[in-house]
């Protein structure tokens, strides 16, 4: 599977305003994601990600290809028994790196394009962002649906500052990418 996605970093603040402003009209879901590496990390270096993610009690464990094409990876999954079941991944000396938990809030979902926000904990860290997932040919509906959420955050109608905030935050690295730099320098501020 081919997964489109956005992904912009906020602030506290504009996580905050974007949760207040919406919450009557959201849903929200916890996943966890536990994440999987050669001690050398020679996924990683590959842009590759293994990870086995909870949600509603299933697991799912995932590979997934960074960077295949601009704003794509990547995904083969297949369901698993728990969280340390890695005979999906099929990969020699693989080892747990430790887990990464999602508070996803979900602001606008079609067939075509589905906004969330997430507060992302990890390695005595969190952090913020926005993620856009959209089908191909949808680019451009989404980023319009993505503009109405960004003048809240922003507290702005101005285009243009819209515009500077989209090309300043966008291609946030991988939760995955994130964790792994934190882990491997934890002393580290993981800015996206």
């Amino acid at each position: 599977m081919i997964e489109r996605e956005l992904k912009y970093m906020l602030t506290w603040q504009e996580y905050a305003r974007l949760i207040s402003d919406f919450s009557k009209y959201t849903h929200q879901d916890i996943q966890v994601n536990y994440y999987y590496d050669t001690e050398d990390f020679k996924m990683n270096k590959q842009g590759i990600t293994c990870r086995i993610r909870e949600k509603h009690g299933k697991f799912t464990a995932t590979i997934k290809k960074h960077g295949v094409a601009e704003n794509t990876s990547l995904e083969k999954s297949k369901q698993v028994l728990n969280e340390k079941d890695i005979r999906f991944f099929n990969v020699p000396d693989l080892k747990y790196q430790g887990k990464l938990e999602t508070e996803r809030t979900y602001f606008y979902a079609t067939d075509e394009c589905v906004i969330t926000v997430d507060k992302n904990t990890y390695l005595n860290t969190v952090d913020y962002e926005l993620e856009v997932e959209y089908k191909k040919g949808c680019e451009k509906s989404a980023q319009k649906n993505l503009f109405f959420f960004l003048k809240v955050a922003c507290k702005t109608n101005d285009e243009n500052q819209l515009n500077d905030f989209c090309e300043k935050r966008k291609h946030a690295e991988s939760k995955s990418s994130r964790f792994i730099k934190k882990l491997l320098n934890p002393d580290t501020t993981c800015q996206g």
